[in-house]
């Protein structure tokens, strides 16, 4: 789910023309694979989304 949040997410912003980057963290044996949102409302304003991608998300492989 986390997934399709994030992709959606993007496409509304790539739409409406907002500036926003993203960043993508693969895991590892402790750490679950995550993406990090920030969107930037004014140039010293912006907001951070985390998506941690878990077990039974596509992105993770995992069951």
């Amino acid at each position: 789910m986390s997934e399709e949040l994030l992709l959606a997410a993007e496409a509304a912003l790539l739409k409406a023309q907002i500036p926003f980057d993203v960043s993508y963290s693969i895991g590892s044996q402790r750490l679950a694979p995550s993406a990090q949102l920030v969107v930037y409302i004014t140039p010293i304003w912006n907001m951070t989304f985390v998506f941690e991608f878990g077990p039974g998300d596509s992105t993770y492989g995992g069951k």
